[in-house]
Parts: C-alpha cells; structure tokens; sequence
C-alpha cells in the first residue's frame, strides 16, 4: 500500500503539481545552547535539514510532502525539544482555544448533548489547558502527550500518559475524542484516525482541528508549510478521510488558520465527488508577489534597526520560505519567558523578552507570529514608535510612530 492521507491509493500526479521549496530544517523550535550541542553529538548537520517538496493531490484536493523523512529525529524531537508555550503557567487561554472552545459548546448546545459525567481525551494536549477548561465544566479529562508538556499537564491535576498514542494504553472508551494539530504531523492519517475509532463509543464525537491549507494556498501565504507538517488538509479532502472511515461530518468551521471537524460514527456514508478548488499556479504567482512585497518594504528600512517578533516555527518560515535574511536584526522578541536566550538551529540571533525593547532605537519590527493583532497592541501599549511589518494574514505596513496611547 502506498504512503498516503488515506487507506486507498492515489494516482501519481503530474509534476506541475509539485512544489519544491528546497531545503528547510526539520527543528523549527527555540533551544538553549547546551541542547543544541546535545543534537549536533547524536545527529549531522545535513541530517537535520530535508528537501521540504510538497505534492498536490488533484482527485483528493490535499497536499502531503513528498519528502523522506527521517522519522527518528522527528520523534527524538518531539519527546525531547518541543517547547510550545505553556499557556497554562502564564494563566492565561491563547486565541485558538477560546475558538475551539466557542464551537464545541455551541456544537453541543446544538446537539443538545448534556454533560453526564462525559468522559473525553484529548491526544496532542501538550499542557493541558484546554482540558483545564473542559474539566471546569465538569467533563472527565484524560490526556495523552509525548512531550514534557505532559509533566506540566500532571503537575496541573490532568491525568494523563506521557507517551505517543496507542488504543492499546486505554481500557476504557470516551464519548469525545479529540485531537487538535496531530493528524497534519502524522504520515498516514488515515490509521490515526482508525485508532480513535477504537477507544470511541459507539455514539461518541471526535474531533479534529488541523491548518486550513486552503487559506494559505489562495493567499499565497507560506507560514504553515515545514518538514514537521506532513499533511495539509482543505476541508474537501478533510471530508474524504472522514468519509473513508465511515464518519460522519456532523459540522465543521473555518478560520483563516484553522478547520475544526466534528466527527460521528454511521454505518454506511455516501461518498460524494469534491471538485478541485487549488490552482497550484495562481498560488506560485501569489507567493511571488508577497515575496516582493515584503523585500520592498525591509530594503526601505536598509541599515535601519530591524527586530523579528515571534520566535515559533513562523519565523522559521519566514526566513526559509519568504526568504528574509535573519542577519537584518540581532534578536528575536518573544514574550515566551521559556525562550529566553535561546536560539534556533542555523542562526545566532538571540531570543529577548519585549522588556528589554526600551534599550533599543528600532525603526522596524518584522512579526513573524500568527498574534499580530495581540504583538501590536503590544507594541502601542508600551509605546514603541516604529513601523511594524504584518505578514500574516496579509502582508501590510504599519506605522506606530508618534501614536497617542
């Protein structure tokens, strides 16, 4: 069976429908120095970089890389290096979870689904906030995490197991499953999703959240696309893997970064003929036109002060796939006390907390973060002049200077 989103196999496309972005790292996460000499003794430098090759299929409307990947270093990664922020230290509930969270009530108001002691797992649930949430409601939580978020999530009263997920761990069935920002890590999504099957009552609900590929290939926006992300669902081939798994969409929405599907068991599903929607050409020629954009607006600030805001995999995006030179700046801005001085594999800039921003003079911050809204009220709050160039979810120019707070 080839590799591929779903049980069936695809057709070969025709090689216009491939997109080679060329070489990009598969570590696109912050680490301190000692943890960067700990991955340069186990691995090659060249080992830690792949052909990021990403291939349209047409019949599916889904893309996938196309790319080798080393799938040991990956994992190696996961249990070991990621360091997504834990919202639950800082108290506070991030944009994305109070999105979730506004849906999954609405869709089990909708259903009229009380909450009886209903018990939910969420895999990929790194610190557990959102399961904080759920358990405040009164649902049963239980999580499962391969990283050190999990100990976060322990230390915070979520049970949970420290582990990649198996059907094998659990003795028990959930009425929810859910998994937020896995299956577009996952080389065959289609047995993930089988598996959830497996701990899911009959009448249980699973739900997904995954990129909403579609967003980014009409506006020729790049920040989703890495060796990390496998996988890059349009709500057509979302659809199609529900389908093939006899689970019926019950509902789902779209955000411009998101698609959140909500899942339920039947028998037998219709399957339906999904036109395509991608023009892999007119996506080509966008992006050609935002890189421009974005060259002409940081060679109007040339020997200015530049800072780079947002310390996550964007920024890694930003300088491999829009092709910003991270020599412009010495630092990267982060309100993420976790990355600290730390700094990403291939650059040496150093990562600062916005504090220590009122010792520079600076003429540009280039955000390269999904919060530009949030880093911007920042950057008005604490009365930093300057221009600030958006990249996301559309390239624009700012210009905070001499505003009135």
């Amino acid at each position: 069976m080839k590799n591929n989103c779903f049980k069936y196999n695809t057709t070969s496309p025709s090689l216009k429908n491939t997109i080679n972005f060329g070489k990009f790292p598969y570590i696109n996460s912050a680490i301190s120095l000692s943890k960067k000499k700990k991955i340069l003794s186990r691995f090659r430098v060249n080992d830690l970089y792949g052909t990021l090759k990403i291939r349209y299929h047409k019949r599916y409307n889904h893309l996938k890389v196309e790319t080798h990947i080393n799938k040991k270093l990956l994992n190696f990664f996961y249990s070991k290096f990621y360091n997504y922020p834990s919202f639950i230290k800082t108290k506070e509930l991030p944009k994305r979870e109070k999105i979730f969270l506004k849906f999954f009530r609405s869709f089990l108001k909708k259903k009229k689904y009380v909450n009886i002691n209903k018990e939910v797992l969420e895999i990929g649930c790194y610190d557990g906030i959102l399961l904080k949430e759920l358990k405040k409601i009164n649902f049963n939580v239980e999580g499962c995490e391969p990283s050190d978020g999990a100990k976060i999530a322990k230390r915070n009263g979520i049970k949970i197991i420290k582990d990649f997920f198996k059907p094998n761990n659990y003795h028990k069935k959930f009425d929810i499953v859910i998994a937020r920002h896995v299956l577009e890590h996952l080389e065959k999504p289609y047995f993930f999703l089988k598996d959830i099957t497996k701990v899911l009552k009959n009448d249980g609900y699973v739900i997904i959240e995954v990129p909403n590929a579609s967003f980014y290939l009409k506006n020729g926006l790049l920040e989703v696309f890495s060796l990390q992300h496998l996988q890059y669902f349009t709500p057509e081939s979302m659809k199609k893997l529900f389908e093939s798994l006899n689970l019926e969409v019950c509902k789902y929405h779209q955000t411009p970064e998101n698609l959140i599907f909500f899942g339920k068991r039947k028998n037998k599903i219709i399957k339906k003929y999904y036109k395509p929607t991608i023009d892999i050409t007119n996506f080509l020629n966008k992006i050609q036109k935002n890189k421009k954009s974005i060259l002409k607006v940081i060679n109007r600030f040339e020997n200015k002060n530049i800072l780079f805001w947002g310390a996550g995999g964007f920024f890694i995006a930003a300088i491999n796939l829009y092709n910003i030179k991270p020599g412009i700046s010495k630092y990267i801005v982060d309100s993420d006390i976790n990355k600290k001085n730390k700094f990403f594999l291939g650059t040496n800039l150093k990562i600062i907390t916005p504090d220590k921003i009122k010792k520079f003079q600076v003429d540009l911050i280039i955000i390269t973060s999904y919060y530009s809204n949030e880093i911007i009220d920042i950057i008005s709050k604490n009365k930093i002049n300057c221009s600030v160039l958006k990249i996301f979810p559309n390239i624009s120019l700012i210009n905070l200077k001499n505003i009135k707070t």
